[in-house]
């Protein structure tokens, strides 16, 4: 399973927080972003955690690498989608690598074993 995960980073300034925020209520609405130790107590009865690993690295690579594909089909992306909504995914992508770059986010891969 793979998922993002609260980071241990809790020092963040003003605009960390008002980017945290917009991705909350504008990206993923009614999602909460667990802990990890949330997702393996939710799993303790069903399996057995067989590896874990927190790649916030790769992810923000991941997201570094789809901003600068969306600005660079910018064009195409608004005729697609609407000028709104690419500015709200370039902010999203934008501040999601430095979330992962400071820490206040993770990547967490768990392999799970059925017990």
């Amino acid at each position: 399973m793979q998922t993002n995960i609260k980071g241990n980073n809790v020092r963040m300034d003003r605009q960390t927080v008002r980017d945290l925020l917009f991705i909350i209520e504008t990206i993923f609405p009614e999602s909460e972003i667990p802990a990890l130790s949330e997702v393996v107590e939710a799993s303790e009865k069903h399996f057995d955690v067989v590896t874990l690993r927190n790649d916030p690295d790769h992810y923000s690579r991941t997201c570094a690498e789809w901003l600068r594909r969306l600005r660079n089909n910018r064009t195409a992306a608004v005729e697609s989608a609407g000028e709104r909504v690419v500015a709200d995914y370039e902010r999203y992508l934008g501040a999601t690598v430095g979330h992962f770059d400071n820490r206040h986010l993770g990547l967490s891969r768990i392999t799970f074993e059925a017990t």
